[in-house]
C-alpha cells in the first residue's frame, strides 16, 4: 500500500448535495443534447427528401468529409435559426455531453477527498440551462424551415425532467444555505486565528511535519500543540483547520484534553 497516497474521507453533507445537483443535471444535459442533435439530423435529412440546390450542394459537402453535424450547424446558421455565437455553444454542449458520457470523472473530481489532484476542474453549472434553452429555440425555430421529425421521446421523458429540475432547485436552496453556514464558520476561524498570539504561533509551529507521523497520525508534538491550542480556547473546528487534521480527530483530542483538565482539577483536590 502507498503510505503516501491521499487519505480518502467520506464527502460532506454539502458535497454529496452538490454531486447529487451535478449528477441531475448531467442526466438532462445527455438527453437534450442528443435529443436536439438527433431531432436535427433527422428534420434535415426528411428535408432533403425533396431535394434542390441547396440541399444536393449541402450533402455533398457534409456527408462526403463525415462531418455531417458540422454541415447542419451551418445550415442551421445559414437559413438564421441560431447565430454563429449559438452554433459554437452548440458544439461546445455536443462536446460536453461527450465528457459526460466518456469522461465523468473530469466533472465530478474537484468535490471531496481528491479536490487537490492539480487537474482544472471543468465542470459547467450553466450547461443544462444552455442546452434546454437553445434545444427550445431551434426546435421551434426549424419548423419554419424544414419538415420536422415526429418523435414521442420527449414526452417519455417528461416526468424525469420535471421531477430532476424540481430535485435541483430543492438542493441549490440547500446548498446556498450551507455556504452561508460554511461562510460563517470561515469569519469565526479566521477570528479565533487572528486572537491567539503570534508568540505562540511561532513557538508551536503548527503546520510544522513533526506534528504529524508518517501515518498521518498527531505525534506527540502535534497533541502537545492541539492541546495548547484549547487551552487558549481555540474551538475544535478551528483546530482542526490549523492542525491540517480531521473535524473528528479534533473533537476527539478535544475530548482527550477536557478528561485531562478534569484529571488535573481532581489531583489538585486531593
Amino acid at each position: 500500500m502507498n503510505r503516501h497516497r491521499p487519505h480518502g474521507r467520506k464527502p460532506t453533507t454539502l458535497e454529496s448535495d452538490i454531486l447529487k445537483v451535478r449528477a441531475l443535471e448531467m442526466i438532462l444535459i445527455l438527453f437534450y443534447m442528443e435529443n436536439l442533435k438527433t431531432f436535427i439530423l433527422e428534420s434535415i435529412e426528411n428535408t432533403n427528401i425533396i431535394p434542390n440546390e441547396d440541399e444536393s450542394e449541402y450533402n455533398k459537402k457534409t456527408i462526403g468529409k463525415g462531418k455531417l453535424f458540422e454541415g447542419a450547424r451551418s445550415r442551421l446558421v445559414k437559413k438564421g435559426i441560431i447565430s454563429k455565437e449559438e452554433s459554437e455553444i452548440l458544439k461546445e454542449l455536443i462536446d460536453y455531453r461527450n465528457d459526460i458520457g466518456h469522461r465523468i470523472y473530469m466533472l465530478t473530481f474537484d468535490v471531496g477527498a481528491y479536490s487537490s489532484l492539480g487537474i482544472k476542474p471543468r465542470y459547467d453549472y450553466t450547461a443544462a440551462k444552455k442546452a434546454r434553452i437553445l434545444r427550445r429555440k431551434i426546435m421551434n425555430e426549424m419548423g419554419k424551415h424544414f419538415i420536422l421529425t415526429l418523435s414521442f421521446d420527449s414526452l417519455a421523458f417528461e416526468s424525469a425532467e420535471n421531477s430532476y429540475t424540481k430535485e435541483i432547485e430543492r438542493l441549490k436552496k440547500k446548498i446556498n444555505k450551507g455556504i452561508e453556514a460554511l461562510n460563517i464558520e470561515a469569519t469565526e476561524i479566521n477570528r479565533q486565528i487572528n486572537s491567539i498570539p503570534k508568540s505562540v504561533i511561532d513557538k508551536l509551529q503548527p503546520g510544522h511535519p513533526k506534528n504529524h507521523k508518517g501515518n498521518g497520525t498527531l505525534s506527540p508534538q502535534g497533541f502537545e500543540c492541539v492541546f495548547t491550542l484549547f487551552e487558549l480556547q481555540v474551538r475544535p473546528l478551528t483546530v482542526s483547520y490549523i492542525m491540517r487534521c480531521s473535524y473528528r480527530t479534533a473533537i476527539s483530542w478535544y475530548k482527550k484534553w477536557k478528561e485531562s483538565k478534569k484529571h488535573d482539577s481532581l489531583v489538585g483536590v486531593k
